[in-house]
């Protein structure tokens, strides 16, 4: 074999790897555009504030493989901060991300969060202390924090965190501000969706009043209120007692005696998945699916949930245990009729004796939100759909409504085109080694996806001659000038 041969079997050999790790490239962002043209998709035809959190915190935490997340809601005038969904946060990373925590580690991210602006915190050697503490809090080397912002108006944030070592890639942070801008579009557009049914429902209730006394129906049908919340107050208030409490999800159980024997319902819960609520919507206290009725006699304080799950076989113990609970309280807190929480901590040994009286006294705070609970609670997501005559819709919102479902089928259009581009590359590459041939192609399909007029790809001088160098390989749209001045570049 010459040496020209030996050289031009080197040469193909190093053009097969670099089109291996282009096509795991390739590979990896069409997982990006696929997640984010199925979570544009689900998110539009989503109706729950609840299941739309919980959806965009998956894809957030699936496709980033982050360990930890969450969605903090914001008062647009408040400023309060209140706890949407979240997955594996420990109890002192919920009560900064709440406000109910003002350690100086918690002054690292509160500004970020309440003036929506973006934060990437990394476990460096040049972090701060207060960094170094508040990652510490999670066990986590990364943690980004991003907007939720629809126009001006900003709805709160999304919250990730890597374990392990691992950091946040810029294609991860590009693809958390893509989420949780479609997150935002899609809340303002369930507001929005919200306030034309109140429209419709007031025009329709008040057609005999408009017949009547046309002034004042247009009164009525003008006057503001401010936007609904995002959680259902019912939830809202569990999440203050469970986070105040050191918690990280809790549940309500309400008691009800027949003719025939205690039905015991799930009447609210906090930070559990549809599977749990599911399960323990509607049971009978028969069912020994917890010792209920010992909590009238003394409230429950297990340390390891883990351990007690060894020594005693109690379905709802295990099923917590399976949430993620290691720790957990349970006592009752009304007894006509008969209702328990049992508050839950993602780490063991959270809870002390003293929390217990701090449980049982804030617990009856959430006792006037049950009295119109159904039966059967909808699980897990709860409408927060308030009647109201008063609610109105003005064109501008009609406006901004339409624009976002149009924004939306634009967004997904555009990631259907760049997908198909990107599959289109694929295919260039894997059809030829010779790269004079393919790169033309592959470059004009580049420049119409990045929407550039001008392109251009450098390449390592392959000449032994001048082995620290980069030479232009191929160019669309630059100028001769251009051309002739930045040929070669030295390394």
């Amino acid at each position: 074999m010459t040496a020209t041969n030996r050289d031009d079997k080197m040469r193909v050999e190093q053009y097969r790897a670099t089109l291996r790790l282009a096509g795991a490239e390739i590979e990896r962002r069409n997982r990006v555009i696929r997640a984010l043209t199925a979570f544009t998709y689900q998110a539009s035809r989503l109706t729950e504030p609840a299941a739309l959190l919980n959806l965009a915190l998956t894809h957030a935490i699936t496709t980033t493989h982050a360990g930890v997340g969450a969605i903090v809601l914001i008062d647009a005038q408040t400023k309060a901060l209140m706890m949407g969904t979240h997955r594996g946060l420990p109890a002192e990373l919920v009560q900064i991300l709440t406000g109910r925590q003002f350690s100086p580690s918690a002054t690292v991210l509160m500004p970020h969060l309440v003036t929506g602006k973006g934060a990437l915190l990394e476990l460096t050697k040049n972090s701060s202390d207060d960094e170094r503490d508040l990652l510490a809090m999670g066990d986590l080397s990364s943690l980004a924090s991003l907007p939720l912002q629809a126009g001006h108006k900003l709805v709160g944030a999304l919250v990730v965190g890597i374990q392990g070592g691992a950091r946040f890639t810029a294609a991860d942070v590009h693809y958390l501000l893509a989420i949780a801008q479609g997150t935002a579009v899609a809340l303002e557009s369930l507001n929005l969706r919200d306030k034309l049914w109140h429209m419709a429902e007031n025009m329709l209730s008040q057609d005999a009043l408009f017949e009547d006394s046309p002034t004042s129906f247009l009164e009525t049908a003008s006057s503001g209120e401010p936007d609904l919340p995002i959680l259902p107050p019912l939830q809202s208030e569990l999440a203050n007692i469970v986070t105040d409490t050191g918690g990280t999800m809790g549940v309500v159980f309400t008691l009800t005696p027949t003719k025939k024997e205690t039905q015991v319902t799930l009447s609210a819960d906090y930070g559990l998945s549809p599977v749990f609520t599911n399960t323990y919507a509607s049971f009978k206290l028969s069912d020994e699916k917890f010792p209920f009725e010992q909590l009238s006699q003394r409230h429950l304080l297990v340390k390891k949930v883990v351990a007690a799950s060894i020594r005693h076989e109690i379905p709802l113990l295990a099923s917590l245990q399976e949430e993620g609970v290691r720790s957990l309280l349970a006592v009752q807190f009304s007894s006509k009729p008969t209702r328990i929480i049992i508050v839950g901590a993602s780490k063991p040994e959270v809870f002390q004796q003293s929390d217990i009286d701090h449980l049982l006294a804030t617990s009856p705070n959430i006792i006037p939100l049950l009295r119109d609970t159904p039966a059967v609670p909808t699980l897990p997501t709860h409408s927060i759909h308030v009647p109201s005559l008063e609610r109105e819709a003005t064109d501008d919102d009609l406006e901004q409504l339409l624009a976002a479902m149009m924004e939306a089928e634009e967004e997904v259009e555009r990631h259907n085109q760049d997908w198909l581009t990107l599959n289109n590359i694929a295919e260039l590459l894997n059809q030829t080694l010779y790269l004079n041939t393919v790169l033309p192609r592959v470059l004009e399909k580049t420049r119409e996806v990045l929407g550039t007029e001008a392109i251009w790809l450098y390449l390592m001088d392959t000449d032994s001659r001048h082995p620290k160098r980069m030479r232009l390989q191929t160019q669309l749209g630059l100028s001769g000038d251009f051309v002739r001045a930045l040929n070669y570049i030295s390394m």
